[in-house]
């Protein structure tokens, strides 16, 4: 008997030792259905190279070529190389790196943002007016003649004629707010960059906001002063804090500088960039993060901006109350971070459903205050305020967004409908706070429909 046992447990060890890679195999099995996930993958120095080769391999004319090889340059997105414009290359990088990934994954990118980039030239022989988007226009002789400016160059007196030829000739179609840098002439031997603003009425220098680096800048520098002007190995965003810092010491929070500086790369090109002054350090890139979902084919960007309000959110549409005239006497006198109108409340974060705490009265120094001074709840049912909730808190909510994307345009770069999707807090009495999610379409410029949203019962 106790030899049979012992056979029979070696025949057992047998056939498990004949099987040493029955854990591998039932791994593979599991991969027979694709592996899906959620990632936030935040990009290195190495990621944007990579993206820009691949970037360079779609370029089909000199100005796609020269935003490829920015991403390079500046370690970053930036205006007219915006990540959504990249679907190939999105698409390539995005496979490479996440060779697991399958359909119904999801990853967000997180990357720089820079506003530094070359200024757009008129196409070869363009005649004039200029078309659209063109930022850097250069006087030629002719320019001269036809704007009055017999000597030949722009005098110190003559800015107005150099101004009324850009409306009249140059950019005669000009939007409120843009902008064109101009290379001219201030005497027979000197050429200048000047950054000029349309206000909507007529076009003007502006000194103030703008600043062109001359040769002593360069030379203030160190390195940038070898050829008066940056490059690839003498990178602009490693001196121009720095410049900025020692040039305005007396900067304020929120200051903003345009900067038009030189930049060599097959030859010398005129860039700009816009910082603003933190009250510690100038800064001119921001981070964000853009959505990718992969249909189990290719991964697409998705142009749906997703967040969840903070006490910040709350309080801007706080502060929409007070500054609205018909609103105003809804916005809480005392506190100042709760109003009754959409019922919002920054201190706890969330919007208020419960009737009693939107209606009634509160005192400051003995002066009386109705929450409700309008009537809308009062004496109302329940069911009445539930309709009266719901259709401000979305109204609320639309508030906000115009608030915070004031510019976002309806589509995208790469013509899909862009979607926001908000989470907020309802308090009814109870918690935790339940949290919502509501979806809005972008109809306009800084303008949203409401597309989903969840209805909350108040309570008394």
């Amino acid at each position: 008997m106790k030899k049979l046992y012992l056979i029979t447990l070696f025949a057992s060890l047998l056939i498990t030792a004949c099987d040493p890679n029955k854990d591998i195999y039932n791994d593979l099995d599991k991969l027979k259905n694709p592996y899906s996930d959620i990632l936030t993958y935040t990009m290195i120095s190495a990621d944007y190279s990579t993206f820009s080769s691949l970037a360079l391999k779609t370029a089909t004319s000199k100005w796609d070529s020269t935003l490829a090889k920015e991403i390079k340059t500046y370690t970053s997105f930036g205006p007219y190389r915006n990540i959504a414009n990249y679907g190939t290359a999105a698409n390539s990088f995005l496979t490479t790196k996440f060779v697991a990934l399958k359909k119904g994954s999801v990853v967000y990118i997180k990357s720089d943002f820079s506003t530094s980039y070359s200024l757009k030239t008129p196409d070869a022989n363009a005649a004039l007016p200029i078309a659209a988007g063109v930022e850097l226009y250069t006087l030629i002789a002719g320019d001269y003649t036809a704007a009055g400016l017999d000597s030949g160059f722009v005098g110190a007196n003559q800015m107005v004629k150099l101004t009324d030829y850009l409306k009249s000739t140059i950019c005669p179609n000009a939007v409120k707010d843009q902008f064109l840098v101009v290379n001219y002439k201030k005497s027979l031997t000197t050429s200048v960059d000047g950054y000029f603003i349309f206000n909507g009425t007529a076009w003007s220098l502006d000194a103030a906001k703008s600043y062109v680096l001359v040769m002593a800048d360069y030379d203030a520098m160190g390195a940038p002063g070898t050829n008066d002007n940056f490059s690839s190995s003498i990178v602009p965003q490693n001196y121009l804090p720095a410049f900025l810092k020692i040039k305005y010491p007396y900067a304020q929070t929120n200051d903003v500088k345009v900067l038009i500086y030189k930049y060599y790369s097959s030859g010398v090109q005129t860039h700009i960039a816009t910082y603003t002054y933190d009250g510690s350090l100038w800064k001119e890139r921001t981070s964000k993060l853009d959505q990718y979902i992969n249909n189990g084919e290719a991964w697409f960007y998705d142009p749906t901006i997703k967040f969840t309000m903070i006490a910040a959110d709350y309080q801007i549409i706080c502060d929409f109350v007070k500054n609205d005239p018909e609103k105003s006497t809804y916005f809480n006198k005392k506190y100042k971070n709760e109003e009754y109108w959409f019922g919002a409340n920054a201190y706890r974060v969330n919007f208020d459903f419960k009737v009693v705490n939107r209606t009634g009265i509160y005192t400051i120094d003995a002066t009386v205050y109705q929450k409700d001074s309008l009537g809308t709840f009062t004496g109302k049912t329940i069911a009445e305020n539930t309709i009266t909730f719901n259709t401000r808190l979305k109204e609320g909510l639309i508030v906000l967004l115009e608030a915070k994307y004031p510019t976002l345009q309806p589509l995208t770069s790469t013509g899909l409908q862009a979607y926001i999707e908000v989470k907020y807090n309802i308090y009814t009495g109870f918690n935790p706070t339940p949290q919502y999610t509501a979806k809005f379409k972008v109809t306009g410029v800084g303008k949203f429909e409401n597309e989903t949203y969840t209805n909350v019962d108040c309570i008394p």
